[in-house]
C-alpha cells in the first residue's frame, strides 16, 4: 500500500482526488477538476480529519474507528449533506460512500499500522497538513464540528495554523473534565476537544 494515507485511500477505493486549487478564490476546484472524482474529493478528506479528531479525543487511541456519528461527532447529516452537494448527489449515496470510506481507512490501520492505535494516529496527525490541502471548503467541516481552523485558508497555502491531534492529546486538554471545557463557546482552541 502507499505511504500517504491520501494515496492508500484512493489506492483502497479505486479513485482519484486531486489538492484544492489554492488560487480558486472560493477554495472549491481542484488543480485538475476534470480528474478528481467529486464524492471522493469530499469524503475522503473529511473521513481522514474526522478520525483525527475522533482518536485524538481517545486516552487509548485503537486503530479502529467506528462509524460515521462517531468519525463526525454526532453531526453526520450536515456532513453528508455538504458532501452530498459538493457532488451533486443523494444523501443516500454520499452516506453510503463515507461508510465504505471508514471502512477502507480501518483495512488501512490494520494493514499498514498493525492494528496499532498510536501508530495509525501518529500517522495522520503527521500528515494532518498534506490531507487539508484536498479539502474542498464547501463541506465547511470546521464550522460544522466547531473546529475553526480546519477551514482556515492559510493551510491550502502554507499548512495548518497549529497541529489538530496536539489541540486534542496534548496532557492540557487530556487532564481537564469535561465541563470545564464546555464554557468556551466561541469555536477557538481552549474547550472545543469536549464539544465535538
Amino acid at each position: 500500500m502507499p505511504d500517504s494515507l491520501i494515496a492508500g485511500m484512493q489506492h483502497a477505493l479505486q479513485t482519484n482526488i486531486e489538492k484544492i486549487d489554492v488560487n480558486d478564490p472560493d477554495l472549491h476546484q481542484t488543480i485538475h477538476p476534470g480528474k478528481a472524482e467529486a464524492l471522493a474529493q469530499a469524503a475522503i478528506p473529511s473521513v481522514l480529519i474526522g478520525a483525527l479528531i475522533y482518536l485524538a479525543k481517545q486516552q487509548e487511541p485503537s486503530a479502529y474507528v467506528p462509524g460515521m456519528d462517531t468519525v463526525f461527532a454526532q453531526k453526520s447529516p450536515e456532513i453528508v449533506q455538504a458532501i452530498a452537494q459538493y457532488a451533486h448527489t443523494s444523501n443516500e449515496e454520499a452516506g453510503a460512500y463515507i461508510s465504505k470510506a471508514i471502512a477502507a481507512l480501518n483495512q488501512i490501520a490494520t494493514d499498514d499500522h498493525r492494528g496499532e492505535g498510536p501508530a495509525f494516529m501518529k500517522a495522520l496527525e503527521n500528515q494532518q497538513s498534506d490531507i487539508l490541502k484536498y479539502l474542498p471548503s464547501d463541506i465547511n467541516l470546521g464550522a460544522t464540528l466547531g473546529l475553526n481552523l480546519i477551514d482556515d485558508r492559510t493551510h491550502k497555502m502554507e499548512g495548518p495554523l497549529s497541529s489538530i491531534a496536539n489541540y486534542f492529546f496534548n496532557e492540557h486538554i487530556h487532564n481537564k473534565k469535561s465541563d470545564e471545557s464546555l464554557n468556551n463557546e466561541d469555536g477557538s482552541i481552549e474547550g472545543a476537544a469536549d464539544k465535538l
